[in-house]
């Protein structure tokens, strides 16, 4: 949309209405979205990123995510002119707008960490370059992502795609092997009360049925995960996932720190395999080529794990596939129901053996058919 060169009345105090904690998550979109006022915005708040001379003539925003009210995600495509009319190349901005301001403000520490710590474009391991983080709105400003949606390699069966989650796997090692000071990064909190609570939420579904095997299925899990003692804490993505990882040649760039913490490192390779296979029951995969790419992604982080480490590192890593999988039940069962009995019956029997699996290997081979 081209703008009009006249002054905007009262964008700014549109955007102004971002500092109050009330604000709908529609109105906030849809303030968020509006060209004029987002023009204004960057005109003003974030001039120093305008190049020198330039003005801003049109601003396309793209939302890229809406999370419930809690968090939006737009990009910006912002074009340039100067008085003479000569233009400028187009430059590309995201936002990440935070209901909850201390979160934003936990996540932006978190990406400026791992940004002066290696993960920057000197690297092709890397994060999106975080600008900065405006307190008073919640707004984070960072560079775009490049690449394609791991998800959608998923939808490929050739040895690019494979050598893509090698490189995928090479993110996460760099990542749990950083040498930084983690003060002020939170450890995760126990694990308990949501596994419980995704048990008994489901109990209140059509899929109650299945309650007993739930019942047992966490009980499993939270015995095992108590058996886990002395294992050091690493830094963690903490949804390691498909869709928060992005692959271009044997560049991964990855994004969205929100759940960043201390852990166990078996959690985020727990979470990626219990994610993708869950993709391919959901038909969002290849089936082929699911079980060759996290093959693949296992043998590479595995072979930067010391030899002495690793069969209990496989051991904690079923676990938390187990319990992702347990997550993934209750999202589709409560949260989002209506994925059918079908694909939360074969994710229940996944969950189960991931559970009782004393190494990845063990259940790495194709879906297990539904009963």
């Amino acid at each position: 949309m081209m703008l009009n060169q006249s002054p905007h009345v009262h964008t700014q105090a549109d955007v102004e209405l971002l500092l109050a904690s009330s604000i709908s998550r529609d109105r906030a979109v849809e303030i968020l979205t509006s060209p004029e006022t987002m023009a204004e915005f960057f005109g003003t708040r974030l001039s120093f990123m305008i190049p020198q001379g330039m003005i801003i003539t049109e601003c396309r925003p793209k939302v890229l995510r809406d999370r419930l009210g809690s968090r939006q995600v737009i990009a910006y495509r912002l074009f340039f002119s100067d008085r003479a009319r000569r233009k400028a190349k187009p430059v590309v901005l995201v936002l990440k707008r935070y209901a909850d301001k201390a979160e934003g403000k936990k996540t932006f520490f978190a990406m400026r960490l791992l940004w002066e710590n290696g993960f920057n474009r000197q690297s092709r391991l890397r994060i999106p370059e975080p600008f900065l983080y405006l307190e008073d709105l919640g707004i984070q400003v960072q560079e775009r992502v490049h690449g394609m949606q791991l998800r959608e390699n998923l939808r490929q069966n050739s040895p690019v795609a494979v050598g893509r989650m090698r490189a995928v796997a090479r993110w996460l090692t760099k990542l749990h092997q950083l040498d930084a000071d983690l003060t002020g990064i939170s450890i995760h909190p126990p694990e308990d009360v949501s596994i419980k609570d995704f048990v008994r939420q489901m109990g209140t579904r059509e899929q109650r049925t299945f309650q007993p095997r739930l019942e047992k299925l966490a009980s499993v899990i939270l015995a095992r995960l108590a058996s886990f003692n002395d294992v050091p804490v690493r830094p963690v993505h903490g949804d390691f996932q498909c869709e928060n990882i992005h692959v271009e040649g044997d560049e991964v760039m990855v994004v969205d720190f929100d759940r960043f913490c201390r852990s166990d490192p078996a959690r985020d390779l727990g979470y990626i395999i219990a994610q993708m296979r869950t993709m391919a029951f959901l038909g969002h995969a290849l089936d082929g080529s699911v079980h060759p790419g996290l093959k693949a992604f296992w043998d590479e982080y595995l072979s930067a794990t010391p030899a002495l480490d690793r069969e209990a590192l496989s051991a904690r890593t079923c676990v938390f596939a187990a319990r992702k999988c347990l997550q993934n039940i209750y999202y589709m069962a409560y949260v989002l129901p209506g994925e059918g009995v079908e694909v939360v019956s074969v994710l229940l029997k996944e969950a189960e053996r991931f559970s009782t699996a004393e190494k990845v290997e063990e259940v790495l081979g194709p879906p297990v058919e539904v009963a």
